[in-house]
């Protein structure tokens, strides 16, 4: 698996998906997202949504398995959220009227951060997500209030 990294000069609100050819979400495309809302935290992961100026509305949820909170680390074997085994880290990215019936991938918690309630201050993750076991993929990375280098996970 490659990396590709992309410095960050700020704290920055941004999304970037880009699909291989024949991945349903992305349809094959590179997106940037920069209109990102925190749509819920809780104990166990997060929940987002953000659009471009095409006006897609996509988003994002990334579930620490077992009832764990979401923390630095590598979630391999991820699922489908909200349908994954208690066991399995979940995930689901989908929108503009496209998602996955099944999904497997990874992501990468590279920074996250909560205030003294349990509120999320800020979030760097990197993910991959095939839908439908097909061999095409989606790769991405979101930055929430994150000062955290952009990288890219290439299969």
């Amino acid at each position: 698996m490659a990396l590709t990294c992309f410095s960050a000069v700020a704290s920055q609100n941004i999304v970037i998906l880009s699909g291989t050819p024949g991945d349903y979400i992305s349809q094959g495309k590179t997106n940037v997202y920069s209109d990102i809302q925190l749509l819920s935290t809780n104990k166990n992961g997060v929940s987002f949504t953000f659009s471009n100026e095409k006006e897609e509305m996509m988003s994002a949820d990334f579930i620490a398995p077992g009832h764990q909170m979401l923390q630095k680390g590598v979630y391999d074997f991820a699922s489908r959220f909200p349908f994954q085994e208690d066991f399995q880290p979940g995930m689901n990215i989908s929108g503009a009227g496209r998602g996955c019936n099944q999904l497997g991938g990874k992501y990468i918690v590279r920074d996250v951060h909560y205030d003294t309630n349990g509120n999320l201050k800020d979030l760097a993750v990197d993910f991959i997500q095939y839908c439908e076991n097909r061999t095409a993929y989606l790769t991405g990375t979101l930055r929430y209030n994150s000062l955290e280098p952009i990288y890219f996970l290439e299969k």
